[in-house]
């Protein structure tokens, strides 16, 4: 284990050389539980800093200081709860940071503000349940932005429109049950294990998937998952066939419903284990799936207007 002292001793013995490099420090897997303010403040010359794995709970907003050459940062694995809104300030040139693993349940919205040159930017695994208004707006490089694994449920309106470099995100493993259609433009997406909401709210997003299938990384997840909300999981799910040009009807399954539909059949999706969505022409046709018990009970299908496009 490092103490306080050790690392303060450390980082002065290495003072010289730091300064005439472009260094990397690494104090990966240390226990370490605290840092002293502006320890790393002397190291203007460095570049890469990996904290990782350790047991931080906070992080003092004056730790980095100084450091205006830091391109990477690596706080993952840690114990972070809710970072402080000026941790980041001053860090204008850092290109990666990575918060990923730890207990983060709040992000204030200017966090990452004072970023601009970010290109990378890892939350995933935490405990986040929201994303503030604009908490993104200051990111203009970003390239990748990865938040699976949190509890997040909703997202604000255009949260991501600034981003107009971003390649990869990655949405999977959160509470969403619904998402606005237009939420996401020229980016690779990973939507998977979210327990999607089984009625027509779904629409927008499940039909903003058929036009972008090319986008969504993770579409068969999200599109076909595992059913194992059914008596029998193994037994696979069929494509629904037209049946002339008027009407539809669906393959029936244990513990599924099936229904007949005006309009061509356009395409089917299963958002979520437990719903089966029906695009046909210009409705939508959600048919609920029902576990088996001793009496079988019937699930009534449930018909929305959609538009038609």
């Amino acid at each position: 284990m490092v103490t306080r002292e050790v690392l303060g001793g450390w980082l002065g013995l290495l003072k010289p050389r730091l300064r005439s490099s472009s260094p990397s420090v690494k104090l990966s897997s240390n226990d370490l539980s605290t840092l002293p303010a502006r320890v790393f403040s002397p190291l203007t010359a460095l570049e890469q800093l990996y904290i990782d794995e350790n047991q931080l709970e906070t992080i003092a907003p004056e730790i980095f200081d100084g450091l205006v050459g830091l391109q990477h940062l690596d706080l993952r694995h840690n114990k972070l709860t809710s970072p402080a809104s000026d941790v980041f300030d001053g860090l204008t040139n850092l290109t990666l940071l990575n918060l990923g693993k730890n207990s983060i349940k709040y992000l204030p919205p200017i966090i990452f503000h004072s970023l601009p040159k970010l290109r990378s930017l890892s939350i995933y695994k935490n405990e986040l349940e929201v994303l503030e208004d604009g908490i993104f707006d200051e990111l203009v490089n970003l390239e990748e932005l990865k938040l699976h694994h949190n509890q997040i449920a909703s997202l604000p309106p255009q949260v991501f429109w600034s981003l107009r470099n971003l390649k990869t995100l990655t949405l999977s493993s959160n509470r969403f049950q619904t998402i606005p259609e237009k939420s996401f433009y020229n980016m690779s997406l990973t939507l998977s294990d979210n327990p999607w909401d089984c009625t027509c709210g779904i629409r927008g997003i499940a039909r903003w998937i058929r036009h972008n299938q090319h986008v969504v990384i993770d579409k068969e997840d999200v599109i076909f998952p595992t059913l194992n909300e059914l008596h029998e999981p193994a037994q696979p799910f069929h494509t629904i066939s037209t049946i002339g040009q008027k009407t539809a009807s669906t393959t029936t399954l244990p513990g599924a419903t099936s229904a007949t539909t005006e309009g061509a059949t356009q395409q089917a999706t299963i958002p979520h284990a437990g719903c089966l969505v029906f695009f046909l022409g210009s409705s939508c046709t959600i048919c609920q799936m029902t576990k088996f018990y001793k009496q079988t009970r019937d699930s009534i299908p449930k018909i929305c207007a959609a538009d038609a496009q």
